[in-house]
């Protein structure tokens, strides 16, 4: 039995990521129902998402211990990811970010994020990257991946990113914010796939330099769809191309649906690494994209920016993505949970007044 676990393993591409690991709390103002708690932030979505479709994921990060790593951990271990590198010293506080979603007029699910404590107003955690140092430990400890992906720019990414192109690992970014000019060329001139939404960044263009490594450029645009740029050298197409979104029907709720599309992409086109990335075509690429559009909007029929995993088979989303790409749009349900006093909860995962 332990021999075809070890196999099954060996089996499956691996993934490791840094960048924002955080507590997701998710509640629905409509309904006082008790709070559901995920790992989130860009890093912690993208990597278990990739767990959900069959892969090995780690994150690196510096989780202390506290309340908030506790409900993290117990959501990573339930999507399967592994948990080798999450408590890289020194640790630090978790981050914690409150997800409300209330529907609009038009009956259209709406999220808004918030960073302090409801009940003391004191500012949660916020983000603390792993050392250089301890990422330099922990290099020679990385079984060889198929992809890095990482979300924040620090110099421990950095580390880690150019020894990963070294091997031939598949290295994508995905900024929120371009932030140090300098960190963030570096990052440029290192990754292979850089995505990146339209209405967080604007102006990479003019930090570009011909010093780069980059074979995709993405554009999200939100309800507009995507645009594209093909650097690969047996296929290059270096101008723009547009992809339109797919319809939505009835919005849930679309936090997470980039995290949805960034993690489709990478498992269609990064299971073979860096040299079969190389390989795949512009039709291919295409292929991939339109993928992860239809993921991104089958996730908006969930509460959180994973509720689909926690109700959804792999087969039934595949199947769900599926019926999208082919121009049908389900109606799914979120399950709601028991109701819940939320000042408690939100007291207990406050560093001040818990």
């Amino acid at each position: 039995m332990k021999t075809r676990r070890k196999k099954n393993l060996k089996d499956k591409p691996s993934v490791f990521g840094t960048g924002l690991l955080a507590l997701d709390i998710v509640f629905n103002t409509e309904r006082i129902n008790e709070p559901k708690f995920y790992a989130g932030g860009t890093c912690g979505n993208v990597l278990s998402i990739l767990s959900y479709m069959g892969w090995q994921a780690y994150p690196i990060a510096r989780l202390n211990g506290d309340l908030a790593s506790q409900h993290i951990l117990e959501d990573l271990k339930r999507c399967g990811v592994r948990l080798e590198f999450t408590s890289c010293k020194p640790l630090c506080d978790t981050p914690v970010i409150i997800q409300k979603i209330k529907q609009s007029k038009s009956g259209q699910g709406q999220h808004r994020f918030h960073f302090r404590c409801p009940k003391c107003g004191t500012p949660y955690p916020t983000y603390k990257p792993v050392f250089a140092s301890t990422m330099r430990e922990i290099i020679p400890k990385i079984k060889m991946p198929k992809v890095f992906f990482f979300d924040r720019v620090s110099r421990s990414a950095l580390v880690l990113a150019r020894a990963c192109a070294d091997k031939g690992v598949l290295v994508v970014f995905e900024p929120c914010a371009i932030g140090d000019h300098s960190f963030f060329k570096e990052a440029l001139n290192v990754a292979h796939i850089l995505k990146y939404s339209n209405h967080r960044i604007q102006g990479i263009p003019k930090i570009q330099t011909k010093k780069t490594n980059l074979m995709l450029e993405i554009e999200t645009q939100g309800f507009e769809g995507l645009r594209f740029r093909n650097m690969l050298e047996t296929n290059c197409k270096k101008e723009w191309q547009h992809l339109a979104a797919y319809e939505v029907k009835k919005v849930k709720d679309a936090a997470g649906s980039g995290d949805w599309c960034t993690a489709s992409i990478i498992s269609m086109v990064g299971r073979n690494g860096l040299a079969g990335f190389r390989k795949v075509t512009n039709a291919k690429l295409i292929e991939a994209l339109r993928y992860g559009q239809a993921a991104a909007a089958w996730n908006c029929g969930f509460e959180g920016a994973r509720g689909g995993m926690q109700s959804r088979s792999l087969r039934a989303f595949e199947a769900g993505v599926k019926r999208i790409m082919e121009g049908s749009v389900p109606t799914l349900r979120a399950t709601n949970s028991d109701t819940k006093e939320l000042k408690d909860i939100f007291k207990r995962l406050c560093p001040v007044c818990g």
